[in-house]
């Protein structure tokens, strides 16, 4: 009994950095990876792309739990920010967030 008291607890291995052949194949669906369909999330919310981007994009988001759960957030957000009323955005928020766009 003295034994178990001992022995120290097993840790659970360490997980190898993926190679690239690994990423690739987690995050590449049909021919999109996760950060270029992130990258072109926006213009696929606002329906920017073009057809066969647009179905690129809509693919990834099919099987990909991460940036489908991105693309969800980012269109609640848009159509929660475009329910808002500019009148009641205060003044000197209204003039930040243009100096902000400026920025960018």
């Amino acid at each position: 009994m003295g034994d178990v008291a001992k022995r120290k607890p097993k840790t659970p291995p360490k997980q190898h950095d993926p190679t690239p052949e690994e990423r690739d194949e987690r995050v590449t669906i049909e021919g999109i990876d996760a950060e270029e369909a992130l990258k072109r999330l926006l213009e696929f919310i606002d329906r920017e792309l073009s057809e066969s981007e647009h179905d690129s994009v809509e693919q990834h988001l099919r099987i990909c739990r991460n940036c489908c759960s991105r693309m969800e957030f980012e269109s609640r957000l848009k159509d929660r920010l475009s329910a808002l009323s500019s009148d009641d955005v205060p003044p000197t928020t209204r003039d930040r967030v243009r100096e902000l766009i400026k920025r960018f």
